[in-house]
């Protein structure tokens, strides 16, 4: 009987470290489980990362304000004080009451936004029809009509050049094609909201 248990015990002793070697196997194993599991997500982050830098950098097609500031700034640079660019006022060569066409002009364009602005829908569409273009919406409408206006009656301004004359041109040229048709009145409404 003595060796009998002897053998049950070496077969238990053998049993027990088979048990234990199978728990330390799936201890190592469950480790590396957990070291991968932990490397994918360390491998995603940075991937996301990635991909949210990306997206931040993709330019939004705003327009680059900052720069053309910075540029119509230098203009007028002189000195800097602090690290900041000091802004001095400079001579400019200006025709005899330049200034003052161009302050005709701002008033207006003031004035003709403003009655332009107080009119409804139905105002503008029928001003539309007789100035050509089609209607939009209240704002852009607006401001397309005060453009035509001021060209016609100040001439298109670029490149410092008065092209009043190409404005009487295009108004003789289209008065002889319809001649035979009438302009609709429009009267100015006074606004809801005044």
């Amino acid at each position: 009987m003595t060796k009998e248990k002897e053998y049950c015990t070496l077969r238990e002793v053998e049993e027990l470290k088979k048990k234990r070697t199978n728990v330390e196997v799936e201890k190592v194993l469950a480790e590396a489980r957990k070291l991968e599991a932990e490397a994918e997500i360390t491998r995603l982050r940075e991937r996301m990362e990635r991909l949210s830098v990306e997206a931040a950098v993709v330019p939004s097609g705003g327009t680059n304000l900052k720069g053309r500031l910075e540029e119509a700034a230098a203009s007028g640079m002189k000195t800097v004080k602090r690290g900041r660019p000091r802004i001095t006022p400079t001579k400019t060569s200006r025709k005899e009451g330049e200034m003052e066409k161009v302050n005709d002009r701002f008033v207006f364009i003031r004035e003709e936004s403003k009655k332009l602005r107080a009119l409804k829908k139905s105002g503008l569409e029928a001003i539309c029809r007789q100035e050509g273009i089609t209607y939009k919406t209240v704002e852009t409408t607006t401001e397309e009509l005060t453009e035509i206006r001021v060209d016609a009656c100040f001439g298109r301004i670029g490149n410092g050049v008065d092209d009043r004359a190409d404005v009487e041109k295009r108004k003789e040229a289209s008065s002889s094609q319809g001649g035979d048709e009438v302009a609709p009145e429009v009267e100015d409404v006074p606004s809801d909201s005044a």
